[in-house]
């Protein structure tokens, strides 16, 4: 048991050093990117959107689902 308590001691004290050794984004870095993902989320959401529209109708047209609830 306490090897396995020495050995969380060790890895915490390898994790904090390497965490140290990282390179961290400043604050106006940290801000373009947020802002670039931010908009590639909203791209990508818009274009699904738009696919499953088209594939939607299409599917509508060729089985005219609206006609089977009626």
């Amino acid at each position: 048991m306490s090897n396995l308590i020495s050995k969380a001691k060790q890895f915490y004290s390898e994790t904090v050093q390497e965490t140290k050794k990282s390179s961290w984004p400043n604050r106006p870095e940290l801000m373009q990117t947020t802002f670039l993902i931010i908009v590639a989320v909203l791209i990508l959401t818009a274009f699904v959107f738009v696919i499953d529209l088209i594939f939607s109708k299409g599917l509508m047209a060729i089985y005219e689902i609206p006609h089977l609830f009626q």
